[in-house]
């Protein structure tokens, strides 16, 4: 099933798909790293590598993120529709996406949308 989704990634769908998880990635830490603090004042306080790093970093975050995006969509496709807890695994992908970090960061972003649960 794996050598099947590896293969659906080299399709045009898929490599369109990936590259626009991709820019949506990029944008994502790009505004939350500008939130921060802007690419010249990190360089004027922390010094050059230090943007550098983050800017690999986040080049890293997004092309896995990317690939672990296409890589869940081709498995729903592959499995098909066999019930209704199929797509819980895409929105697994995506809750962890939104919300790295630490546990209690995690846990108030699914109390903010209405999950209440108790560790």
């Amino acid at each position: 099933m794996l050598e099947k989704a590896l293969q659906l990634q080299k399709t045009k769908k898929y490599i369109i798909q990936g590259s626009l998880f991709f820019g949506f990635f990029m944008l994502i830490y790009f505004i939350v790293d500008s939130l921060n603090m802007s690419y010249s004042e990190m360089i004027r306080a922390y010094g050059l590598y230090l943007v550098i790093i983050n800017v690999v970093l986040n080049v890293i975050m997004s092309v896995s993120s990317a690939i672990l995006m296409n890589l869940s969509t081709a498995m729903v496709e592959l499995k098909g529709r066999e019930g209704i807890a199929t797509n819980f695994g895409f929105f697994s992908v995506l809750f962890g996406i939104l919300t790295y970090g630490c546990t209690s960061c995690v846990i108030a972003f699914l109390a903010a949308i209405g999950i209440s649960f108790s560790v």
